[in-house]
């Protein structure tokens, strides 16, 4: 399953008005105007750029809630979520006669009170003939890359931590965002699941009896499996550092809807100036689709490498230009022969140029991305994080001096950097001395972390009683960003090209798994390890009150955490589906999604929060 590509196909005929050509049929439909709120513009943002909304006739996207005038004789393609206020704007575009023609379009269902309302004010003021088409195009998720999603839900763990009204509306958005996701997949999947998320899983169970009894079809053939699982399985992996190069983005430069925004120095008139460059990290930059679960010094050599051949293929282009220029009058005397082949020559380098001229913005963007990224690391001192976090996890030589020594020196790294270090080490660990902690915790209290003893005591009543990461641990789980014991950060690098210089000698990634993967793992196998043997197993099309049939050999699973998830989960479980295939085990594909995509600063953020709001001073 290629999951955005079935998204954009989706979107693609919604844009053609119905038609599953991505062109027009006639130029009485060509121009239209789309019409969309926050959250289906998010939708769209890592499936289409501007480009491609003017190629399918697109000449105007504005916003639901901004003013907007009156424009006749073109259509306009609503794209909204099913909400009451939604609804009544569009009653008020109808009323006010904003368009002549309207196609009504929800991301996912739009509830019978909300249709009622619409069709009723409709009636009511005449304006019923101005609606062509209304639809549910159930396409309530992000599809970030081709196995990865998001239902862009903000603290998510947070609300998920705190019973009450907030929680509800999480789970009822989590549940309607799941919906769309399996009728995108075409597909009835097997549910799996912890027993303490028993009743969302049942919840998702019944939404897909629903379906089937309506008379929908799916496909049957090789089901995938659904495992949902909840933030709190591992918490550990949400504050870890990492020098896989997407991680380190969205770490760092907190990258949203594949969007990052960098601050560079640029030159003008001989005065450097601090400016911020946007950029897109999409499909359509090789670069980043080849490296993004890459160590990041390997970035660095591999842009120093399109560097060098981008420079050797100008020189090559200067070359030519400078051949056809010199010489005039000989060139008269040349042979037609020779001025032809001169001709093609020059011709086929001169189409190469644009190419040339868009690897080179490439090549600079990384580049720029890159300096930023070890700028942050050196003003951090990340390399020595990431060393006493893998001896953390792994439990082998770990010296408890360097940890107290790091979290007390306020030159190496940022506060953050400390908390997420020591909530790792406490929660890596199957059993803490007060003793041992104590000191740690006065220590931050003396750097300014005033909440800390109450984030310590959230996690210990609260988090690690639903942990599988000591479990796990205990069977040595690294995580998948290590290199050599020696930090190739203490050399001393100046710049991004010192680093491409050097760093090739230290590149020894660990490719072992994290405890999701192993979580995962044991499940596609039927271990009994892990306490996966006491998973729920739920499947739709068995009748309520019968057992079902436990189905293994999976060559698909899609693995949803409630609570947020990170790009250093996605990039182990996707490693592990390489070593599954390469071990000729059933498993082809794996898709990973969440509530949302989180950095450590945000985490943190709302571990704090909550907390301050259930763990009293």
């Amino acid at each position: 399953m290629q999951l955005r590509t079935e998204q954009t196909k989706t979107i693609n005929t919604m844009l053609n008005l119905g038609q599953n050509d991505q062109g027009f049929k006639n130029w009485e439909q060509a121009w239209k105007i789309l019409i969309y709120d926050k959250h289906c513009e998010n939708i769209i943002a890592p499936l289409l750029l501007v480009g491609d909304l003017r190629k399918l006739g697109i000449t105007l996207h504005l916003h639901l809630h901004a003013d907007r005038q009156i424009i006749s004789e073109t259509p306009a393609i609503y794209f909204i979520q099913p909400t009451e206020e939604n609804i009544q704007r569009i009653i008020q575009d109808c009323n006010s006669g904003l368009y002549d023609l309207f196609y009504l379009n929800f991301c996912g269902s739009l509830p019978e009170n909300l249709f009622e309302k619409l069709a009723g004010s409709l009636v009511k003021a005449n304006a019923a003939q101005r609606i062509v088409k209304i639809c549910e195009q159930h396409t309530d998720f992000l599809a970030l890359e081709q196995n990865l999603f998001s239902f862009n839900i903000q603290n998510t763990y947070q609300s998920l931590s705190l019973p009450g009204k907030n929680e509800q509306i999480v789970l009822e958005k989590a549940l309607n965002s799941i919906f769309s996701l399996i009728l995108t997949m075409n597909t009835i999947p097997i549910i799996q699941a912890p027993k303490y998320l028993e009743g969302f899983a049942k919840q998702i169970e019944n939404k897909l009896r629903e379906l089937i009894k309506s008379g929908a079809t799916f496909s049957t053939a090789q089901r995938p499996v659904f495992i949902l699982l909840d933030r709190n399985i591992d918490l550990s992996v949400m504050f870890s550092h990492s020098w896989i190069y997407q991680a380190l983005v969205h770490d760092f430069l907190d990258m949203k809807l594949n969007k990052v925004q960098v601050e560079i120095q640029d030159q003008t008139n001989n005065i450097m100036q601090s400016k911020t460059k946007f950029y897109s990290l999409d499909k359509d930059d090789s670069f980043w689709v080849n490296s993004v679960a890459k160590m990041f010094p390997q970035i660095a050599v591999e842009i120093n490498e399109q560097l060098n051949e981008y420079t050797r293929t100008k020189e090559s282009v200067s070359k030519i230009y400078q051949d056809n220029d010199s010489n005039n009058e000989s060139r008269i005397n040349n042979s037609e022969i020779e001025l032809l082949d001169k001709t093609k020559e020059l011709g086929a380098f001169m189409s190469v140029l644009p190419q040339l001229q868009e690897k080179k913005k490439q090549i600079d963007k990384h580049i720029n991305i890159g300096t930023s990224l070890l700028k942050k690391i050196q003003e951090r001192n990340i390399d020595s994080f990431i060393n006493i976090e893998e001896s953390i996890l792994s439990r082998s030589n770990f010296d408890r001096q360097i940890l107290h020594e790091l979290i007390r020196d306020p030159t190496k790294g940022l506060i953050e950097d400390k908390i997420r270090l020591l909530l790792i080490y406490i929660l890596s660990s199957d059993s803490i001395q007060t003793a041992d902690i104590q000191p740690l915790e006065q220590e931050l209290e003396r750097l300014g972390c005033t909440y800390i003893s109450q984030l310590i005591e959230f996690v210990n009543q609260r988090v690690k009683p639903l942990s599988s990461l000591s479990t796990v641990t205990n069977s040595s789980v690294l995580r998948n960003n290590s290199f050599t014991q020696n930090s190739f950060m203490q050399r001393g690098f100046s710049s991004f090209a010192d680093l491409v210089k050097t760093s090739v000698n230290y590149l020894r990634p660990n490719t072992q798994d994290l405890c999701i993967t192993r979580l995962v793992e044991s499940l596609l196998e039927a271990k009994t390890n892990f306490g996966t043997d006491s998973y729920l197993y739920l499947d739709a099309y068995t009748p309520i009150g019968s057992l079902p049939r436990r189905q293994s050999n999976f060559q698909e699973a899609i693995v949803f955490v409630l609570g947020g998830g990170n790009y250093l989960e996605y990039h182990n479980l996707q490693e592990f589906v390489k070593k599954q295939n390469q071990q000729r085990k059933p498993l082809k594909n794996l898709i990973y999604g969440t509530t949302d995509f989180v950095t450590p600063a945000q985490m943190l953020q709302q571990l704090k929060s909550v907390s301050e709001q259930t763990i009293k001073k």
